[in-house]
């Protein structure tokens, strides 16, 4: 199993991710997104880097974070 198959959990097509600069409201995204847990440092450095409210968003339902699908391949 890769490091990518034991981070990520599903693939949501249009999931609602929670936007902060508009008062903690949820809109829906475009694009391919999956849900992803991170469970070593490594993916955790990982997701630090990436762009908040552009590459990831906090989900309005659910755990964990989401994660553009495209974004997941450079694991």
């Amino acid at each position: 199993m890769s490091t990518t198959e034991r981070m990520m959990r599903n693939v949501e097509p249009q999931p609602r991710g929670i936007c902060r600069e508009s008062g903690w409201k949820s809109k829906p995204l475009k694009g391919d997104w999956s849900r992803v847990y991170p469970t070593t440092w490594r993916h955790i450095h990982f997701l630090q880097l990436l762009n908040h409210n552009v590459d990831k968003y906090a989900p309005s339902t659910g755990e964990g974070i989401l994660v553009r699908t495209d974004k997941l391949r450079n694991i």
